[in-house]
């Protein structure tokens, strides 16, 4: 009996870990959207310890940048290792509703599209966030705009951006579980 118990004890650990895990992917990524939406034409990035800043165009900070090793192709490096992990986290919440282990081009015919509110706000929030980021992209686009091999390495994230925002609209569907106050039936799903 006590195995068991030990077993069960385990188990519920390392699913608390995955969710502590999970939480703190989620949180990441959205706070490092909403630093890159705050981006301004002329404005670059610096990144350390899993987290986007803005640097200003000035003598000081090109040296710092220089000096820590931040260049044009370390910060496309960069962006592009988050939007992965972005993706990790949003194929995460679907496979999550799905239960399929090929996230993004499972053909979902026959799958019920209607997703549980919690994942469904967390979905309309990446889908949010990501639009801003793109604008923010988009300044950063134009402040490299002499760089052709900057601006088009942007503009393929930008354009995986915006495809995932699609899928995610394509996909989601809240079901409204409001009673109608005259009559308490459900209203119908959206």
């Amino acid at each position: 009996m006590s195995e068991i118990k030990i077993k069960n004890e385990n188990e519920n650990k390392i699913n608390n870990d995955i969710d502590n895990s999970f939480e703190k992917l989620n949180d990441n990524c959205l706070a490092n959207l909403k630093i890159l939406s705050a981006l301004n034409i002329g404005q670059k990035l610096s990144f350390s310890e899993g987290k986007f800043f803005i640097d200003e165009d000035s003598y000081v900070t090109s040296g710092a940048r220089w000096w820590n090793s931040e260049s044009r192709n370390s910060t496309i490096k960069n962006l592009e290792n988050f939007v992965s992990n972005v993706f990790k986290s949003i194929d995460s919440i679907y496979k999550n509703e799905t239960n399929l282990e090929n996230e993004y081009y499972t053909d979902i015919v026959g799958i019920s599209k209607t997703f549980k509110e919690e994942n469904s706000t967390i979905l309309l929030t990446y889908t949010s966030e990501i639009n801003n980021c793109i604008k923010g992209l988009s300044n950063l686009k134009q402040t490299y705009k002499t760089d052709i091999s900057t601006v088009s390495s942007l503009d393929i994230i930008i354009e995986k951006l915006n495809v995932r925002v699609k899928k995610i609209q394509g996909l989601l569907s809240i079901k409204n579980n409001v009673k109608n106050v005259n009559n308490d039936d459900e209203l119908p799903s959206y």
